[in-house]
């Protein structure tokens, strides 16, 4: 797990149980979207990739019925690439 649930509801000012087990969802919907582009996983995980999954949870927790308008489906909040670019998977020169 990159993030704990305890730190998502931290970072989104959450008090209370009711919305857990939607949390918990996004939290593993965010992990794998990261993992698609760090592999493998640094251990231990850097703050930057900790604070994308944030990022992205927010955005799940906050924008639950996003429609997408345009050609460009990967709608991603700001600052997502700039935390994960500097730990991609990059094939070694040959």
């Amino acid at each position: 797990m990159i993030v704990t649930l305890s730190s998502i509801k931290a970072h989104l000012r959450i008090v209370g149980t009711s919305d857990d087990e939607l949390l918990g969802d996004y939290i593993e919907a965010a992990e794998d979207y990261v993992r698609q582009f760090v592999d493998p996983m640094p251990d231990p995980v850097p703050a930057s990739l900790k604070q994308a999954v944030r990022l992205l949870v927010a955005n799940f927790y906050e924008h639950r019925e996003d429609t997408i308008v345009g050609l460009d489906a990967r709608q991603l909040p700001i600052g997502f690439w700039d935390l994960v670019s500097p730990h991609r998977w990059q094939e070694p020169a040959a």
